[in-house]
């Protein structure tokens, strides 16, 4: 079996957790001595592969072209959506976007109509790119998402509640489809430390690339006026400049907070023990892969409500509201005192390995 993943044009040099996830179902695969290679290249021939693997339906530009260009060679499809609701991008559009992408949410009054306008720019950096978001420019996006999930031969889902989700929001039935939780690979030097043998430097640690959609603004807000002790840990988004400029500026005025940049992920593992809580309040997300690491590493959960962490995570976290500063302050401050010392590890090794996400992705294209 030869399996292409075929992914948006900046997958490599903007990787996301989307890339993460299909480099890790590559490497996964290929263990079990199935051939499995990742494309962004638009005019990728797939002729010799028995697999395609899409990826991402929330942007359609190129994984509608990758899928009309398998259905004219008939071969099987299967679609990884990463889908997020759209109700909770509405609401961070509407309450976080400033300067140009503010006057864009004026100018197209719905996510498929800024898709289209944010297309064209993506075209200008990229002339087959162009030539597509051109074309698309005409048509209905959203019929166009449909068409991709209901002619899919088979679904990969990351929780039960994207397919109730993508079920909602496009009126359609998910027949063929695993439900395949992402992974989590641990350093091993990290995971034989003990954890009670390090020192708590963080209160709160926040792990996210630094943009709108992570928030970090909100939670400076939530948490300067306390007395705890806050790391903020991940890269700049580029595409942010306005608001990576703010957030390091509001963190000059709170003596109590500190900006380490990106972290090798190699290294992450003594950051989270020596934290006390790891705090995530995405205005939208389908899973942190970072409320995983951060669990079995021995930090209680603080999460966002709009993720589907609460179906992996259950009474293992606490959930916030990313837009209520004060539920932000409260959750944290309830999670401080909740003395309880229970192990984690087991129940993440069981649950959340990539060898068992495999088999459930290889049952897939066994099934379609």
């Amino acid at each position: 079996m030869k399996v292409i993943f075929l992914m948006r044009v900046d997958a490599v040099s903007k990787r996301g957790g989307d890339t993460v996830q299909i480099l890790n179902y590559i490497k996964e695969l290929e263990k079990k001595g199935i051939e499995a290679v990742l494309s962004t290249d638009l005019s990728i021939d797939i002729t010799d592969f028995d697999i395609i693997h899409l990826v991402n339906i929330d942007r359609p530009l190129e994984t509608y072209h990758f899928f009309q260009k398998a259905k004219r060679l008939r071969k099987k499809i299967v679609l990884s959506p990463i889908h997020h609701s759209y109700s909770q991008i509405a609401i961070y559009e509407n309450t976080e976007r400033t300067g140009f992408l503010k006057l864009l949410n004026y100018i197209a009054k719905d996510y498929w109509g800024r898709e289209k306008i944010k297309n064209i720019f993506r075209g200008l950096y990229n002339r087959d790119l162009f030539r597509l978001a051109f074309n698309q420019l005409f048509r209905d996006l959203y019929k166009m998402q449909k068409e991709i999930i209901e002619k899919s031969d088979g679904i990969a889902l990351i929780a039960k509640g994207e397919k109730n989700l993508i079920e909602s929001e496009f009126d359609t039935s998910i027949m063929t489809y695993e439900v395949i939780p992402n992974g989590v690979k641990f350093n091993s030097k990290n995971t034989s430390e003990n954890i009670s043998s390090i020192k708590n430097v963080y209160d709160v640690l926040v792990v996210g690339r630094i943009e709108a959609r992570k928030n970090q603004l909100n939670i400076i807000k939530a948490l300067k006026d306390t007395d705890l002790k806050v790391g903020f840990v991940g890269s700049e988004n580029k595409y942010h400049k306005n608001y990576v400029e703010i957030f390091k500026k509001e963190l000059t005025l709170c003596e109590n907070m500190e900006y380490l940049g990106e972290v090798p992920h190699e290294e992450m593992g003594r950051l989270y023990k020596s934290s006390k809580i790891h705090l995530s309040a995405s205005w939208f997300e389908v899973s942190p892969l970072v409320d995983l690491e951060a669990l079995y590493y021995g930090c209680k959960i603080v999460t966002s409500k709009n993720s589907f962490s609460e179906e992996y995570l259950q009474s293992r976290a606490l959930y916030t509201s990313p837009g209520n500063q004060i539920e932000i302050r409260e959750t944290i401050l309830k999670a401080l005192n909740d003395n309880s010392n229970v192990s984690h590890r087991d129940f993440i090794n069981q649950n959340f390995n990539w060898e068992s996400s495999i088999n459930k992705l290889i049952d897939l294209y066994n099934n379609i």
